[in-house]
């Protein structure tokens, strides 16, 4: 070997001394090598004394901590609407949408002109409605004129059937008892029948003159009773005559009753309706007074936030000028998660809701799974009077337990890749 080396060195030699510039390039070479194995050493050197000690110990459980910071929005319910008149010329709107409100705030102005000429239109409305419920619930009665006549005809006809039936019976008595003394009369001239011839003739023509007597009683008294008997059918007849008209009568006044009192049941029904329109209506008509009592301003009837305002300047107005909800009304923050971060939080769990500069732990009130599966809400119940709505942020914690080495954080390195 070390003859082969001198051999190589010779070579070298004579190939340097046959082409001086090859043996510079060679000289530059070996440097080269020399100065790579030189940075090489310096490298390990210095990563041996920056790398850190380790030292095992025995396991132990501790807690990791992983903070999530999600965004979310507060809400309310959908408000109150507040009523206004209809068709009021809007002449300005002093809110929008999300300002807050006292009770009494001005929320839009109106045309004076347009405020004065629905108040006379309302009163003019007013006064016809009620004059028709008035009517209608002035009840009709039957017109029982027709009625009297026909009952005082039937009353007058049985006085005269009664009166004139007592005459009869009186007639017919005299002519009885006429025709009983006239019988009396004879049955006496018979018994004084004379013996003597010569009073004979005498008594004769007086027992004629019984007898004659008798006989016109008779005919007196069946001329009375055919008399008495024939007007008294006549005044039965005319007696049921007026009673069957009274009748009628009275039937045509019941079915005219009952007609009415059918279509004043239907009146009610109507005057039910219109008195229900009446109401409306002054309830419309206390409401444009009043505004044009505060100078043809509308103002706000609660305290709290205008959730949506629906007037608009040079507009006329609608019946609801917006909602309102109310101080006092709940809200309700949601907060969308994913199904990762719903697996992380329960019912009751506390979480911090940070809104400008109000900062509260509030407890989880549910979690709603979406239509998606993958999607969740988180809702929480927040007092009316602390929040506002809009958007607020949600910070909450989790803690899991474990179990192994600690290490140090200095312990973890990392490559020229960020590996």
């Amino acid at each position: 070997m070390r003859k082969e080396k001198t051999a190589w060195l010779r070579r070298a030699e004579q190939w340097a001394k046959k082409d001086p510039a090859q043996a510079g390039r060679l000289r530059d070479i070996f440097a080269f090598f020399l100065l790579l194995c030189f940075m090489g050493l310096i490298a390990r050197g210095t990563a041996g004394a920056s790398m850190p000690v380790v030292t095992a110990a025995a396991p132990v459980r501790g807690s990791v901590s992983r903070a999530f910071t999600l965004s979310g929005e507060i809400t309310g319910g959908a408000g109150e609407p507040f009523l206004l008149p209809a068709g009021l010329m809007v002449e300005q709107v002093y809110v929008q949408a999300g300002d807050s409100l006292a009770e009494g705030d001005a929320i839009a102005a109106f045309l004076p002109d347009s405020v004065a000429d629905a108040l006379n239109l309302q009163e003019a409305q007013l006064n016809v409605l009620r004059a028709q419920a008035e009517r209608l619930l002035t009840p009709e009665t039957a017109d029982d004129f027709a009625l009297r006549q026909a009952q005082s005809r039937a009353e007058q006809a049985g006085q005269s059937y009664e009166h004139l039936r007592q005459v009869c019976e009186e007639a017919v008595a005299q002519a009885r008892q006429r025709c009983e003394a006239a019988a009396g009369t004879l049955e006496e001239v018979k018994k004084r029948q004379p013996e003597d011839p010569a009073l004979a003739e005498a008594w004769q023509q007086e027992l004629l003159q019984a007898q004659a007597s008798w006989e016109q009683a008779q005919t007196d008294l069946q001329d009375a009773q055919t008399r008495s008997d024939a007007q008294l059918e006549t005044a039965a007849v005319q007696l049921e005559t007026e009673r069957a008209a009274y009748e009628s009568t009275r039937h045509q006044y019941d079915t005219e009753q009952a007609r009415l009192a059918a279509a004043a049941e239907e009146n009610r029904e109507s005057a039910a309706v219109l008195l229900v329109q009446i109401e409306q209506q002054e309830r419309e008509w206390e409401r444009l007074l009043q505004i044009q009592q505060q100078g043809n301003t509308a103002v706000s009837p609660v305290a709290g936030t205008l959730v949506q305002c629906a007037l608009a300047a040079g507009q006329p107005s609608g019946q609801v000028g917006g909602l309102i909800a109310r101080r006092e009304e709940p809200l309700c923050l949601t907060v969308p998660l994913t199904a990762q971060q719903a697996q992380t939080l329960r019912t009751g769990d506390l979480v911090t809701i940070r809104q400008g500069q109000n900062s509260q732990q509030m407890p989880v009130t549910a979690l709603r799974s979406g239509e998606d599966a993958a999607a969740f809400t988180l809702e929480i119940a927040l007092p009316g009077d602390a929040w506002q709505r809009g958007p607020v942020w949600v910070d909450y914690a989790v803690q899991s337990e474990s179990a192994g080495y600690c290490v140090p954080l200095d312990a973890v390195g990392a490559d020229s890749g960020g590996n």
